[in-house]
């Protein structure tokens, strides 16, 4: 199936961007940010007054917030427009005081890119601890891209609103609920909801028009579950877990799809539950290889395709978690640097009389890059080298979870000195780690004083005011992939008797957000059927990316296997692409042949198919079905006659009462089935499969 957006969605999406433009352009209620600040401040806005400070946001309002704002007023009622939104400048933030409600009414917009959205569904931030209450229900237009978005209770959509989500990282204290008519599109996105363990914990689609991309969703409540009825739904999901990621404790819902669920193909890659009786989903609603996996590591989530480089934003003062300020050990953290990613801050030593006067100085006083981090320093009080040493490692927000960056820079801005002074900078970015000047007739120098470690020193002796971003030959950049965090000595070297203050300045130049964690190869089918005297191997994609190559094994034991064959795929695709190999190396073999696909990324990475199976001998020319092992104890195969194979059949079991007890749907048929029986008491069942009119029974016996 082609996951692509549907026509309706696209023009929606037209729609909803038009009608954006017109909400930021045409009406003179404007008020926009100018500094880090309080919502009820005068001095965070301009363009206007303050915005009301009620929050009753009236239709022809449009704030536009590019900084970090904090609200603390009644709640929110938006009927205008609000644009976190910040184009090549410092990632913006709102950040909503507890028991607030925000409410977007129809016709309201709301738009975000590249920022955060966030009431703590925790006093303090954080995963646990004492609850926040607040609701988000929305009415009118919400588009959301590389953001990070927090609400400690439910998010409702109502009748008429419209959703598109991309590549967003969605928290939530209760549910998600979808119950209206509206039409949402949720791209490269992960939700995790019901960590309050308290209230509707669900995500629950009841009604709506929904595509989906790459969809990641956590239920986290106790009793949560993921259910889409009601509505109309394409797209791929890629992973649901009814476990929460924290304690580790399976919900005891479902994941449900409903018979009344209109749609064409929902793709479904894997699912984690610790009942597999609670996996219900409809016969013909999805598709995919809907592996019961509970091993993935997607949550907490960060956000999965950010396009393009982001920076980090150090324009807020840290806060101090533990140890004494200014001190060996002080640890301190930096919220929201990023979309979804926090920064710890570590001092970890002070050499040779050092002194840290202040940790880093936003108040511009000093003419300093406020986005940078910008610790101020003075020398030891005797001539040679002192210094403080800085590490800093990423955070996914709210948590205490690494991230490791796909590419980090950053840049050592302002090198100088005087004759008796000279500033230096040195970064331990990692093995593999690349220097670069920003000029190329620089008045540094840099040395490479081990793997990842690189100083820059001031040689030229000329002090320049404040932190100049325009002097280029006093700067540097260390590049490198698969960053998580990365160590700065900042110091200077002396001449004479007495302390000297410094200004230093260290710039998160540019990063990208790691890539999504996913399949090489969205495998839609994989078939195995017996043709004398070949086995005939056919399989499906949806989706290629970054791919390479298909490798096709086969066992005889069904644990030990063999490469047979090399497929290469298409490497880039959204369309579906079919594949065949016949196996014609069969002569002289017997019994069961079992074959599987091993699927390998560009990168080397790979991930394998479900296996399947045929049995050598005589083919079926009846209906009669032959079933093995039997009696069976977990894996019960059910070896099909030549003319069903290739079909869409159904596979049932019944008990002895007649009453069903499991199902399968199977849209293109092998020529050996397998369905578990693990879950089911011992006794006698029925297996009964149906291909059109025709069906065919068989009695086994579970042990």
């Amino acid at each position: 199936m082609k996951t692509s957006v549907p026509e309706f969605l696209t023009k929606r999406i037209q729609l909803i961007a038009l009608a954006m433009l017109v909400f930021m352009s045409g009406f003179t209620q404007t008020y926009t940010t100018k500094a880090n600040g309080a919502w009820s401040s005068a001095s965070t806005w301009v363009g206007g007054l303050i915005p009301p400070i009620n929050g009753n946001i009236t239709a022809g309002m449009t704030i536009n917030i590019k900084h970090v704002v904090t609200y603390s007023g009644s709640n929110i009622s938006n009927s205008g427009t609000i644009n976190l939104s910040n184009p090549g400048g410092v990632s913006p933030r709102l950040i909503i005081a507890n028991g607030v409600n925000f409410t977007n009414k129809s016709g309201a917009v709301l738009n975000l890119s590249g920022g955060e959205f966030r009431q703590y569904r925790f006093v303090g931030g954080g995963e646990t601890g004492t609850l926040q209450t607040g609701k988000f229900t929305n009415g009118g237009t919400i588009a959301a891209i590389n953001s990070f978005i927090e609400y400690p209770q439910s998010w409702t959509e109502n009748a008429g609103a419209n959703t598109v989500l991309n590549n967003c990282s969605v928290e939530l204290g209760e549910g998600f609920n979808i119950s209206g008519s509206s039409i949402d599109s949720l791209l490269y996105t992960s939700f995790s909801v019901g960590m309050h363990n308290s209230g509707n914990g669900d995500f629950a689609i009841t009604n709506g028009t929904v595509y989906f991309k790459v969809l990641r969703v956590e239920v986290a409540n106790s009793n949560g579950q993921f259910t889409l009825s009601n509505g109309d739904f394409n797209g791929s999901i890629d992973f649901v877990t009814l476990k929460n990621h924290v304690n580790g404790t399976y919900s005891s819902g479902k994941i449900n799809v409903a018979s009344s669920v209109n749609t064409t193909g929902i793709y479904l890659n894997s699912y984690c539950l610790d009942n597999p009786s609670h996996y219900t989903i409809s016969a013909g609603k999805v598709t995919g290889p809907q592996t019961q996996t509970c091993s993935s590591t997607y949550f907490p989530a960060y956000l999965m395709n950010g396009t393009g480089a982001s920076r980090l934003n150090f324009s807020t003062d840290p806060v101090l978690i533990s140890g004494t300020d200014r001190t060996v050990g002080a640890v301190y953290k930096y919220e929201g640097a990023a979309p979804g990613i926090d920064v710890i801050l570590t001092l970890d030593s002070i050499v040779h009389g050092a002194k840290v006067d202040v940790v880093d100085d936003n108040t511009g006083a000093n003419g300093g890059f406020i986005e940078a981090f910008q610790p101020i320093i003075s020398s030891g009080p005797v001539p040679g080298t002192s210094y403080a040493v800085f590490r800093f490692t990423y955070k996914i927000s709210g948590t205490s979870t690494d991230i490791k960056l796909d590419t980090a820079s950053i840049t050592a801005l302002d090198i100088d000195g005087t004759s008796g002074v000279h500033e230096f900078d040195q970064i331990s970015l990692g093995t593999n780690s690349v220097p670069s000047f920003m000029a190329s007739n620089p008045l540094i120098t840099i040395n490479n004083l081990g793997i990842g470690t690189f100083l820059g020193i001031d040689v030229s002796g000329i002090t320049y005011n404040g932190v100049d971003t325009n002097s280029k030959k006093n700067m540097f950049t260390i590049t490198n992939q698969k960053v998580s965090t990365f160590t700065a000595t900042l110091g200077m070297v002396t001449t004479s008797i007495g302390s000297t203050q410094r200004l230093f300045s260290l710039y998160g130049k540019s990063f990208n957000y790691p890539k999504p964690v996913t399949l090489p190869v969205k495998l839609l089918d994989f078939t195995a059927n017996y043709l004398k005297p070949n086995a005939a191997l056919n399989w499906s994609t949806s989706q290629e990316h970054n791919f390479n190559y298909f490798m096709l094994e086969r066992s005889v034991d069904g644990k030990n296997f063999s490469q047979i064959a090399l497929v290469f795929g298409a490497g880039e695709s959204d369309i579906k692409l079919n594949y065949s190999y016949n196996d014609k190396d069969l002569k002289g073999r017997g019994g069961v042949i079992y074959y599987r696909l091993k699927q390998v990324d560009v990168d080397g990475s790979f991930t394998y198919s479900s296996v399947r199976l045929i049995r050598l001998g005589d083919e079926k020319t009846s209906i009669n079905l032959t079933t093995f092992p039997n009696p069976v104890a977990s894996d019960l195969r059910i070896t099909l006659p030549s003319s069903w194979q290739n079909q869409h059949l159904q596979i049932d079991l019944y008990n002895v009462s007649g009453q069903l007890v499991k199902g399968m749907d199977v849209a293109n048929s092998s020529q050996t089935e397998s369905i578990s029986v693990a879950s089911l008491q011992k006794g006698i069942y029925f297996v009964e499969v149906k291909n059109g009119a025709e069906t065919a029974k068989q009695q086994i016996v579970k042990n």
